[in-house]
């Protein structure tokens, strides 16, 4: 039992890192590196490639999700028999979308959005006993951003306007507790992170065209984007079940109902980024020990659609146009090989069906898509 509890461990913080999730999310914000025994280290890498392509009548939008990477370095040290430390390194949130391949005619044609994040978590562990333990500590969060939308209607009147965020940062804080058996690998984890505030200089510049055949009238200058992104609460589980076999699983609740962007007058469709729903994402696995040194798991990723329906009587309701998804429905398969006894190598594979939507403001719809998933990972026992 102790050869696969390990390799459950680092497969489950592998797969939290590995694919889109609901809204903006990406890693899963993992704590998992501070329950690995020993002096350990760990770099990962995740590629993930989807495809969603929506149509508004005769007119499509093309793909408009960019390929991505995502990288997390994690090292925990062992202070004492009772006290360890460690330092995650991720990219907890992430969105990149080009409306580039749209059909001309599409209402937002050439459009691009990006949103890139960088975090580091320092955490303490203190352990009351082998089956209580509590850990806290602090994330730095960091932010940038950039937005291009060309926005028309069939008639020719419409908006394009582009900003520039300067980069910002916050720290918030993290704080949980674990219940372990150690005796049948049995350990319940709950962690509880902090929202963060961002506040950018913002530059935007664009122009306006009223009505048909009008001139362009043109605006720009300096502004501020203030917004915050969500507190969360995550449920990571592992027990086993037989010799040689475990189930791990988590539960991810992300406060996304709190999370506005808006960006500086004067553009007609903001916010650029609401959630009228929170999210919860769950994972559930099986790891099963063939050797020694071989380990391999299987595990479902679902979660539940949020957000209202697009009324095309009214115009309201759908989701983003610059996250055309919602929910999601993925089958992963991992395995882990120990090169000796202090080098393991993680190899994983996702594919996720992600959820069908009706777009904001324009009613394009966005059926059919999906996402494929490659992950890597090394581990190092010191």
């Amino acid at each position: 039992m102790n050869r696969i509890v390990p390799g459950v461990g680092a497969l489950l913080l592998l797969s939290t890192s590995m694919a889109q999730a609901g809204a903006l999310d990406r890693s899963g914000q993992p704590v998992t590196a501070i329950f690995e025994e020993g002096n350990y280290a760990e770099l990962s890498f995740g590629f993930t490639q989807p495809d969603v392509q929506g149509v508004l009548g005769p007119v499509a939008s093309g793909n408009v999700a960019v390929d991505y990477a995502t990288t997390t370095l994690a090292f925990k040290y062992d202070l004492s028999e009772r006290l360890s430390f460690a330092v995650i390194v991720d990219e907890p949130f992430g969105a990149d979308v080009d409306y580039g391949e749209a059909d001309r005619g599409y209402p937002i044609a050439g459009s691009t959005a990006v949103f890139e994040s960088t975090s580091v978590t320092a955490l303490g562990r203190y352990q009351f006993s082998d089956s209580l333990s509590v850990h806290a500590g602090a994330r730095l969060v960091r932010v940038d951003a950039d937005l291009f939308v060309n926005s028309y209607a069939p008639t020719g009147a419409g908006q394009t306007y582009q900003a520039e965020f300067d980069e910002d940062e916050d720290v918030g804080f993290v704080i949980g507790g674990a219940y372990e058996r150690p005796e049948i690998a049995l350990r319940v984890a709950l962690t509880y992170s902090s929202e963060t505030s961002f506040s950018h200089d913002t530059t935007y510049s664009g122009f306006f065209v009223p009505a048909p055949g009008a001139p362009q009238i043109p605006f720009g200058g300096p502004g501020t984007t203030e917004y915050t992104l969500p507190q969360s609460v995550n449920l990571d589980f592992r027990t086993g079940i037989a010799e040689g076999t475990a189930i791990f699983g988590s539960i991810r609740w992300v406060d996304w109902s709190s999370t506005e962007i808006v960006v500086p007058p004067p553009y007609a469709a903001n916010p650029v980024v609401s959630y009228e729903e929170d999210v919860v994402t769950y994972t559930l696995g099986v790891g099963r020990r063939f050797t020694d040194q071989l380990t391999g798991t299987a595990a479902v990723i679902y979660e539940p659609a949020t957000g209202s329906d697009f009324d095309r009587t009214t115009g309201t309701g759908g989701v983003s146009n610059l996250s055309p998804t919602s929910g999601q429905l993925g089958v992963q398969l991992a395995a882990t090989y120990a090169l000796n006894e202090n080098i393991e190598l993680t190899g994983a594979v996702r594919y996720t069906r992600l959820g069908d939507v009706t777009t904001r403001s324009i009613g394009a719809s966005f059926e059919d898509n999906d996402a494929l998933t490659a992950g890597l990972r090394v581990g190092f026992r010191f």
